[in-house]
């Protein structure tokens, strides 16, 4: 049976939502800033010890942490280049990296034992539009994928 919890000193308290085949899925929240608290899914993977997948997942996190800047700006230049022209696509002028990233709110982060990949979920406000906006970075902080809502 799986552990109902973890605790960890980053990533708060994980409780156990769901396995999956070889995946038991924890969620919780963590501070991103003292005023911005985050959802944190860990996915721990079969055979993984559970001590060396946290201090994965938590080195992940601190990343985010440390420059979320960084993220939501690289976040939507990816979106921007993934729409090839966004002020035709939007339909007027003026969308910038630094427009888009503005709309921008991180409400999660999946980590997970296996990698030191983040997942990071964006609500998007006002014209960008009412769907999230999903974009994975490797462990060297590139983009690997855009889950551009409107694709």
């Amino acid at each position: 049976m799986a552990r109902k919890k973890l605790n960890d000193p980053v990533l708060g308290v994980l409780r156990f939502e769901d396995t999956d085949g070889r995946t038991t899925y924890f969620r919780g929240e963590a501070d991103l800033t003292p005023k911005h608290r985050a959802v944190i899914d860990f996915a721990l993977e079969e055979g993984d010890p559970v001590e060396d997948g946290l201090a994965l997942a938590r080195s992940a996190f601190e990343r985010v942490r440390a420059d979320e800047r960084f993220y939501r700006l690289a976040s939507a230049k990816a979106f921007l280049e993934n729409l090839v022209d966004a002020d035709e696509f939007f339909g007027e002028p003026g969308w910038t990296i630094e427009r888009v990233a503005g709309l921008l709110t991180l409400y999660r982060v999946d980590v997970s034992s296996g990698n030191a990949r983040v997942r990071l979920f964006y609500a998007c406000k006002e014209g960008l539009g009412e769907e999230d906006l999903a974009v994975t970075f490797d462990e060297d902080d590139n983009v690997e994928e855009v889950e551009d809502p409107y694709r």
